[in-house]
């Protein structure tokens, strides 16, 4: 779901934060090497089973692989390089976050349904259990992503 209201601080909190990374994306291999590393890096921490073949196959409950795919691939393809990933890791949950420095809109994307790729994008963060949020969601230049661990 998409929480236009949701600030990253309060998020600290929620998910018992206890470490912080940040990956630099570069290139086109940058990013192709990393959008695999967070998923592994998660299921170290965390014993879970994301994976980012899952969304290539549809798996729409691997929503952490849904979040890498479409969030990433938006930036990668009209923002360009370089950008970021963070993952904030707690002891309840965590937080993914893909910074870019070309702004957008997400209220207005969202509102009149603005379709312009050929994934998803707001449509899973719509339709996703967890929570999609924005820095400043008329002036995006980050995307987080938050997961509770049940």
């Amino acid at each position: 779901m998409i929480d236009f209201g949701r600030k990253l601080s309060t998020c600290f909190e929620k998910i018992g934060l206890d470490r912080y990374k940040v990956i630099r994306i570069q290139d086109q291999e940058g990013y192709n090497k990393h959008k695999w590393t967070i998923p592994d890096l998660l299921n170290l921490r965390y014993n879970t089973t994301f994976d980012h073949h899952n969304w290539l196959h549809y798996k729409e409950s691997d929503e952490v692989a849904y979040f890498l795919n479409e969030a990433g691939n938006n930036v990668f393809h009209y923002c360009g390089f370089p950008f970021q990933f963070h993952v904030w890791f707690g002891k309840k949950g965590f937080v993914i976050g893909i910074s870019q420095e070309k702004e957008f809109n997400a209220v207005e994307i969202n509102e009149n349904r603005v379709f312009q790729t050929e994934g998803r994008g707001f449509e899973f963060y719509r339709s996703c259990k967890s929570v999609v949020f924005f820095d400043d969601p008329k002036n995006v230049k980050c995307v987080y992503f938050e997961y509770l661990l049940e």
